[in-house]
C-alpha cells in the first residue's frame, strides 16, 4: 500500500523578491507548446515549500469536467468526520442512477448495494460518473456548492450532478432536451459519431433539424461552457489542492486517505504524469469533456515526500482532438520537470 506522509500543517512562505528563474523558463515553454496547436492552455503551479508560483491564464474560468469529483470527495469525507455518514455505509443503485462513462457501477445490476468507500474509489480512481451522482445524492449538492463557495469564494462556478451535465450540454439544441432521461443519454453516448447522435436525439424527441436552435453539438456545448457551470479558476482549484495537502480541509487521517486514493488514479496516464521524472508521485484528478481536458494534482518525490510538494492545475480547450490535448498536457509535465523547479534531495 502506498503511504503518503503528511507534514504538519504549514502555510506557504512568500516568494523571494524577483522572478524565479524556473518560472521564466516555464513561461517560455508554455508559449512554445501552445504555438504548436490551435488550442489554448491554462496552467498554475505553486511550490508549497516557498510559495513560488507560476500562472498562465490561471485566473480565467476553465471547464473542469470530472475535476468536480475532488470537491465531492472532500465533502463526503468532511461529513464522515462529522459523524453524518460512514464509509462502510451502503447505498442503493437504482435503474435511474446510471450515467454514461467509465467505472464499475454501470456493470452492476439495479438493486445492488454499494459502500460509500467503493463509490469513492470508483469516482476518483476510475472517474465513475454513476458513483459520483450516488455520492452527490447522499451528501447533498447544496452542501458541495456551499463548500466551494465558502472555502474558495469567487473561484468556482456552480457544480451540478453528472447527469445534469448531459442535460445542460444539450440544452442549447432545443428545450425538449430537458425531457431526456439517463437511459437516453446512455444510448446517446454509445452512438458511433455525432451524426448518429443527432439522428437519435431527433427521433427520441420527435423533432426535425429545422426545430433546433443550434444545428451542431459543438454549438450546444459552447453555449453550455459559457455558463461557467462545473468550472473554476485554476488559482482556486490549486488553493483547494493546497488546503487539502496542508491539512486545512480535513483531519490527518482523512487527508492521508484521500491523497493515497488520488495517487492511484488510473485516468490521464498520458497527461501531466507522463512528463514527470521517474520516482515522483502525482496524486491527481483528471477532467475530460468535449474540447476540454484537464489535470489537477500534487507532485512529490517518492523517496522524500517532505522535501517539496508542488501543486499543478492544468487545462486545455479547443484542441482538435483528445490525443493532441493530452499530448500538450504531457509536454506541460515535461516543461515543469525541466524548468528547474524540482530540487534535488538534501
Amino acid at each position: 500500500m502506498l503511504l503518503v506522509l503528511i507534514a504538519a500543517p504549514c502555510f506557504a512562505k512568500r516568494a523571494r523578491a524577483g522572478t524565479p528563474a524556473w518560472t521564466k523558463r516555464l513561461g517560455h515553454r508554455m508559449l512554445q507548446i501552445e504555438a504548436a496547436d490551435p488550442g489554448r492552455l491554462g496552467l498554475y503551479v505553486k511550490d508549497l515549500s516557498n510559495g513560488e508560483e507560476f500562472s498562465f491564464r490561471a485566473k480565467e474560468y476553465w471547464y473542469i469536467a470530472s475535476g468536480v469529483k475532488l470537491p465531492i470527495a472532500v465533502e463526503v469525507l468532511r461529513q464522515a468526520e462529522q459523524g453524518n455518514l460512514s464509509l462502510s455505509e451502503k447505498l442503493n443503485l437504482e435503474s435511474s442512477d446510471y450515467v454514461d462513462g467509465a467505472g464499475l457501477m454501470n456493470h452492476l445490476p439495479p438493486g445492488s448495494r454499494v459502500s460509500v468507500e467503493t463509490l469513492m474509489r470508483e469516482m476518483l480512481i476510475h472517474s465513475d460518473n454513476t458513483a459520483s451522482d450516488l455520492l452527490i445524492r447522499r451528501v447533498g449538492l447544496g452542501r458541495i456548492n456551499d463548500l466551494v463557495t465558502s472555502r474558495w469564494p469567487g473561484g468556482f462556478g456552480r457544480i451540478t450532478t453528472l447527469l445534469d451535465v448531459r442535460r445542460n450540454a444539450l440544452a442549447g439544441l432545443h428545450p425538449a432536451t430537458a425531457r431526456l432521461n439517463n437511459l437516453d443519454f446512455l444510448n446517446f453516448k454509445s452512438a458511433k459519431d455525432d451524426d448518429a447522435r443527432m439522428r437519435l436525439l431527433l427521433r427520441v424527441l420527435n423533432l426535425n433539424r429545422s426545430d433546433l436552435r443550434v444545428r451542431t453539438l459543438d454549438g450546444s456545448y459552447s453555449a453550455y461552457y459559457s455558463k461557467r457551470l462545473n468550472s473554476a479558476k485554476l488559482t482556486a482549484y490549486a488553493r483547494l489542492l493546497e488546503d487539502l495537502v496542508e491539512g486545512r480541509v480535513l483531519g490527518p487521517e482523512r487527508t492521508k486517505y484521500l491523497l493515497n486514493t488520488l495517487a492511484k488514479v488510473e485516468t490521464g496516464q498520458n497527461r501531466v504524469k507522463a512528463g514527470l521524472p521517474a520516482g515522483f508521485i502525482f496524486a491527481h484528478k483528471t477532467g475530460t469533456q468535449r474540447g476540454r481536458i484537464c489535470d489537477f494534482g500534487i507532485i512529490w518525490n517518492r523517496r522524500n515526500p517532505s522535501i517539496q510538494r508542488v501543486v499543478v492545475a492544468a487545462c486545455t480547450r479547443d484542441f482538435s482532438s483528445k490525443r493532441r490535448a493530452e499530448n500538450a498536457l504531457r509536454r506541460i509535465g515535461e516543461a515543469v520537470s525541466q524548468s528547474g523547479l524540482f530540487r534535488r534531495e538534501s
